[in-house]
């Protein structure tokens, strides 16, 4: 699923183990959506939501920024991407 290479750290907030990542992976399913912050660039905070499909997912609904605008708004920035939802039930998933 991600390669032999295995996942490459880009700071200390990145996930690299796999059992974590599809545990967060696990938690997105359950909770709607994810909050990122600095997981790829420190100064970066990106608010996520997943578009189902069947058993898959083939959007997302993203909005990324520099943390100290996105942080201060990711409460409504989750309701916003949660849209993802209403996208999911229109594909019938």
């Amino acid at each position: 699923m991600l390669g032999a290479t295995g996942l490459t750290r880009f700071d200390d907030s990145t996930i690299t183990d796999l059992d974590a990542l599809l545990t967060c992976y696990a938690q997105v399913r359950a909770d709607g959506y994810c909050i990122s912050h600095g997981e790829y660039d420190e100064a970066v905070t990106a608010v996520s939501a997943p578009v189902f499909q069947g058993d898959g997912v083939p959007a997302s609904l993203t909005v990324i920024g520099p943390s100290h605008r996105v942080d201060r708004a990711a409460d409504s920035l989750v309701t916003l991407v949660r849209a993802g939802a209403d996208i999911t039930a229109a594909l019938g998933g």
